[in-house]
């Protein structure tokens, strides 16, 4: 059995490949910032709302299992 608020050993392993991930992916996004500032916000707008779009129908959907 495992001690409340110990961190399972399945996230500990997946930490550091999102760490490393979501740092490429800011650094490529801050490329995109210096090099093309309106098409960065463009496309910063764009997948901002395809993924509320999955969040939000994801809910939909939980909801109305929950009915």
């Amino acid at each position: 059995m495992t001690p409340v608020g110990a961190i399972p050993r399945e996230i500990t392993r997946m930490q550091r490949p999102a760490i490393v991930s979501a740092i490429v992916g800011v650094a490529v996004m801050l490329v995109g910032l210096i090099f093309s500032r309106e098409q960065f916000f463009r496309s910063y707008l764009t997948v901002w709302l395809f993924l509320l779009g999955i969040s939000l129908g994801a809910l939909a959907i939980v909801m109305l299992g929950h009915l």
